[in-house]
């Protein structure tokens, strides 16, 4: 029965289309589409950024921004007004505000706010950029709904700020 039934198959020519034309004619199509991608080398980013002086969150978020692996980011710290104004002019692929008060919208959970202005030219590493700065800012996110769940469980205060900053200072357990 299986002979018969493999004779069948070798006589049916769409089995030898779908079994070798069809996906050697798509390994083909996927080598020009994403063949050339090993020598992509990114450009350089510039952000305009601005941030109150006396926030330690704010500045974290900020410094985690420049030092980016692999991406050539440059930070410059302008005035809150000159950000958006930079990007928009082109003169900064991105402008980044982080308003006042900031840190302390964190450790109280009700969220993490940026304001962030891309320049029109933007590419991918900008892209990259901000899923930097969205991953710091989920992280401090996670911090602040720890916190608020140990006050919730009935843990001693000095442990809440404990609890929270481990989550945000440890690394993921997935990446």
């Amino acid at each position: 029965m299986t002979a018969s039934d493999l004779r069948q198959r070798v006589r049916d020519r769409s089995v030898l289309i779908f079994a070798l034309v069809v996906p050697l004619s798509l390994m083909f199509v996927f080598n020009l589409i994403f063949g050339d991608t090993d020598g992509t080398e990114l450009d350089p980013v510039t952000v305009a950024a601005a941030a109150p002086a006396d926030d330690e969150l704010a500045e974290t978020l900020l410094t985690v921004l420049d030092d980016v692996d692999g991406l050539d980011v440059t930070v410059d710290r302008v005035a809150a007004d000159e950000a958006a104004d930079r990007a928009r002019e082109g003169r900064a692929d991105l402008g980044v505000v982080v308003p006042d008060g900031f840190g302390d919208a964190v450790r109280q959970g009700t969220g993490p706010v940026v304001d962030v202005t891309e320049s029109g030219g933007t590419g991918i590493e900008a892209d990259l950029v901000l899923s930097v700065m969205h991953g710091v800012l989920d992280r401090f996110a996670a911090g602040a709904v720890t916190a608020a769940a140990a006050e919730e469980t009935g843990l001693p205060p000095e442990q809440h700020a404990a609890l929270g900053q481990r989550t945000v200072t440890e690394a993921p357990a997935m990446t």
